[in-house]
Formats: structure tokens, sequence, C-alpha cells
């Protein structure tokens, strides 16, 4: 993401631009389109100054996507795109501005969409693989499906493990914990058993500690390798004392 004010001036090369040309906004900011070398470089960038400077073992990257929707507010269709398209994005472009759901070309377009995210996930992890000391990059999930154009499979060479962020628990509704185990199954189903990943569980005020409980049973049904608590800062005992409850209650962690 960059600054709105400077990304509209002088990186409007860089950001995403929806099919009538126009910079795609998000918040105060604009989302960086992933197949501008320059905002492709620039995160690499980051992340080899990080995996460098720094004694960490891994860089956990939630990088916007393209943006949530159909051709009408979805990126991209910047210059950049249409040079790394195998086919004519512009032709492909007209048509769906008079048809938004014509195919062949909004097949086309899906399709690119997760291509780029993918070649965007090739550069970062090659670049910090190449380091002499070895950083994991970890993919944060938080965007749960294609209308972001995600799809995780074509990611997962690219991807040493991926955190599923789902934050049911704080909505403090029992019913919402289905999507929790429903995300956390297709998410597993898509990159296989063998594959690493980690569940989120929210430990905000408003969760309580028996739906802690219940996704912490839901991470471990669903075959994660472990636990990251979300937005901790913000938890209080019980809610800490929930995580280990919860692992105690699938026999993972012995009581002392």
């Amino acid at each position: 993401m960059l600054d709105g004010e400077r990304a509209k001036g002088e990186f409007i090369d860089c950001v995403q631009r929806d099919i009538n040309g126009q910079p795609i906004v998000f918040g105060p900011t604009c989302p960086i389109c992933p197949n501008s070398p320059d905002a492709r470089q620039y995160v690499l960038n980051l992340s080899v100054e990080l995996a460098t400077r720094y004694d960490v073992d891994y860089l956990q990257t939630c990088t916007l996507p393209f943006m949530r929707g159909g051709v009408e507010k979805g990126g991209c269709f910047c210059a950049n795109c249409v040079g790394a398209a195998n086919f004519d994005l512009v032709k492909v472009q007209a048509v769906l501005k008079r048809n938004p759901t014509a195919q062949p070309e909004l097949g086309q377009w899906l399709e690119f969409r997760k291509e780029s995210l993918a070649r965007f996930y090739r550069v970062l992890h090659d670049g910090i693989h190449a380091l002499p000391r070895g950083v994991d990059l970890r993919f944060n999930d938080c965007f749960n499906g294609a209308a972001w154009g995600l799809d995780v499979r074509p990611l997962k060479p690219h991807l040493d493990s991926i955190r599923v962020c789902d934050y049911s628990e704080q909505l403090g509704d029992p019913a919402r914990m289905k999507d929790k185990r429903d995300w956390l199954t297709r998410e597993r189903a898509a990159v296989g058993q063998d594959f690493p990943m980690v569940s989120a569980i929210a430990v905000r005020p408003k969760a309580t500690a028996e739906l802690i409980r219940e996704g912490v049973k839901i991470a471990v049904e669903c075959g994660m390798n472990g636990i990251t608590l979300g937005h901790y800062d913000g938890a209080e005992f019980p809610m800490l004392r929930a995580i280990r409850d919860g692992l105690k209650d699938t026999g993972k962690i012995k009581p002392i």
C-alpha cells in the first residue's frame, strides 16, 4: 500500500487502476500493482533489508492483492498489466466494460489475476531465499476468496507457510464459528496435508473463553500445525488461559 497522495502523484505508475483507468483507492492509500516492476522491487528491498538486518525466522506478509470484486471494482488494467498479460488485455478490457460477465474474456482476466500474484510472490520468495541466512516467507491470508484474485494453490510453490487470518471468535457469535471451520477446511484441502499452516485465534475483548476454546478445537481438527494469537494486546488473562485450556481439551498439551 502507498500513501494516497504520493501514490496518485509521483508513484502513479505503481498502483492498481480500475477498468476505467482510474487509480484504485483503499481508504487513505492505494494498493500497489503486483505487475509493477518498481513496486515489486520496492517490496523485495524491504523484505531483504528486514531479513538481513534483523534476526528473524520468517517474514509474514499480508500485502493487499487485487481489490475485492468483479471487473467493476477489482483491478488491475494498468500499463504494467497490459505488458504482463499473455493475451490482449486492452481488448478484454473493452469487452468487459460492455459486458462484465462476457466469456471467455472474464475467465482470462480472472486467471491473469491469479498468475500475477503468483509471479509477485515468486520474486519475493526467490529473493529472500537467495540470502546467506535462510528466512521463511509466510503468507497471512486475511482475504479468504477468489474475489481478491487470490488462489493459494498457485502461490504454494512460492511460500513456506500460511497463516489463516480468521478472527471469528472476536464477533462473540457462536454461529460464526462454522465460518472458521469452513475456511480452514478449504485452505488445508487446497495446499495439502503436508504444507505448514497455522490458524489465528482472536483474543480480543468481544471474544469469550468458550469461543476461544472452540477456535482451538477447530484449528486442531482441521489439521493446523500451530496457533497464533490475534491482537493479544487487548486480551484479558481469561482469554489467554482459554488458549491453554483449549489445547488441554484436545490432548495436545499435558496439564501442569
